[in-house]
């Protein structure tokens, strides 16, 4: 069944793509494309962040099978950016390009594709893992840090001096009122309805981003070098070389805790190996950060995935 799922979303990537063909004319794509995203942004993703920030478990230090997993979305988040910050100093890439690739490499699809990769490979007892680390680890970076961070660097213009206007982009931003929200009612009881409303808006989320990544991709921009080596590297450390550095890691750490279940370290090991999360080409590209990058980036990764996570799985002896 999870098997199918994953087939399901792919399908839906790949009826953007053939959507985007039959219509032959890239601006109609582009302008559904941007209907699509201002429902996500205005409607389906302030709907998850609520749903989400509500329902987070507590977080426990005295609990490697918890303190473990969520702490790898946090330290990969930190260590794209220390890598990606140095690349793009060297290479003299643009904010547009920087922004792109430290939301899209920085943050995992630990959820919709991440999940079912998780039950697929290791059956439903590594899921507990997953949701840990995809609501106090990726989502809660996203929302906390990806969504103002993609703002304020969209908005930067060289100076540290930012207007009213500038601040307001960020703090006006949909996802980030509904994250305030979301904190400002965590410990209030919602009525069971709301739970139930909220599910429903946000379960469009994934057929409606991937639809208009699918709508949205121009794969002319290949041509294009500030797009083609970016996106290269950015496919090789979120599926290659992040992977090896957090087998290293994890591995050394998982050691020192006797009682800590196998089935934990292979969750954070196969999690740290996903493609990029949907929701941050999706931010990255509505806040103007070479949105042909970010959803390229979104729209390589997964199909690759769907190879490179099994792959990982079979090298590490997992199946």
């Amino acid at each position: 069944m999870e098997k199918v799922f994953v087939f399901v979303l792919l399908g839906f990537l790949i009826s953007g793509f053939t959507l985007s063909r039959f219509l032959r004319n890239h601006s109609r794509s582009i302008a559904i494309s941007k209907r699509l995203n201002r429902w996500i942004i205005v409607v389906a993703l302030p709907a998850v962040v609520v749903q989400k920030i509500h329902s987070l478990p507590d977080f426990s230090w005295n609990n490697p099978a918890i303190f473990l997993p969520v702490s790898q979305p946090w330290i990969h988040f930190l260590l794209n950016a220390l890598v990606i910050s140095a690349i793009a100093w060297k290479l003299k890439w643009n904010r547009g390009v920087f922004g792109s690739l430290l939301l899209t490499v920085g943050l995992g699809n630990t959820s919709f594709v991440g999940l079912p990769l998780l039950k697929a490979l290791l059956g439903p007892g590594s899921l507990g893992t997953g949701i840990i680390m995809d609501q106090l680890g990726t989502f809660l970076i996203l929302a906390l840090v990806g969504v103002p961070l993609g703002r304020a660097i969209s908005s930067y213009g060289g100076s540290f001096r930012w207007s009213f206007k500038e601040l307001s982009r960020v703090c006006l931003y949909p996802p980030f009122i509904a994250l305030i929200a979301a904190l400002v009612l965590r410990w209030v009881t919602l009525p069971e309805w709301t739970y139930t409303l909220l599910g429903w808006i946000g379960a469009t989320l994934p057929p409606a981003a991937l639809i208009s990544v699918g709508l949205s991709i121009q794969w002319r921009a290949l041509r294009k070098k500030q797009v083609r080596y970016p996106l290269a590297i950015g496919l090789i450390l979120k599926l290659v070389l992040f992977p090896i550095f957090h087998w290293f890691l994890y591995s050394n750490w998982a050691a020192h805790f006797s009682d800590l279940d196998p089935l934990v370290l292979k969750a954070i090991l196969l999690e740290s190996s996903m493609a990029s999360m949907i929701m941050a080409g999706i931010v990255a590209a509505e806040s103007g950060l070479e949105p042909e990058l970010s959803q390229l980036m979104v729209g390589v990764s997964i199909p690759l995935s769907l190879l490179t996570v099994p792959l990982w799985a079979v090298l590490l002896g997992f199946i």
